[in-house]
């Protein structure tokens, strides 16, 4: 049997805190790869290095994790989440004049606010399934 005990020295230890998850993910994303896979990493990788230098700095935020087509981020209350939602969605809209009506990339998201168990890397409970759950929807 193979153990999966994994040392930890060196790591600190994840703390419980208090934080709004917002998931940003991209609508209809394999559509848009599949029709010009370039011109959608393109738009997209443009509209998250805009979210990383303009949106989180000035709302207090964290990029806890990319995933391809969308994004994990955490603030300290709901407050700064919902205004870093609405500021994104506004430069998602302006990235999106001139473009095609079919060629648009549009975002849902999805936020929640709890106890979450926290470390450099990552974020992970029950409020984070949740906040994922939302964006869904």
């Amino acid at each position: 049997m193979v153990s999966c005990e994994i040392p930890t020295a060196g790591y600190p230890d994840p703390a419980r805190v208090v934080r709004t998850v917002l998931i940003v993910d991209i609508v209809e994303s394999v559509r848009l790869m599949e029709e010009d896979e370039n011109d959608t990493v393109q738009r997209w990788l443009r509209l998250v290095k805009t979210i990383e230098t303009t949106v989180l700095p000035t709302h207090a935020g964290r990029l806890v994790k990319s995933q391809g087509d969308g994004l994990m981020l955490e603030f300290s209350s709901v407050r700064p989440a919902l205004q870093a939602a609405f500021a994104i969605q506004n430069i998602c809209a302006e990235a999106n004049g001139g473009v095609a009506p079919r060629r648009q990339m549009h975002l849902r998201m999805g936020a929640q606010v709890g106890e979450l168990i926290a470390d450099e890397r990552d974020v992970y409970g029950h409020d984070v399934n949740l906040a994922a759950r939302l964006t869904a929807l």
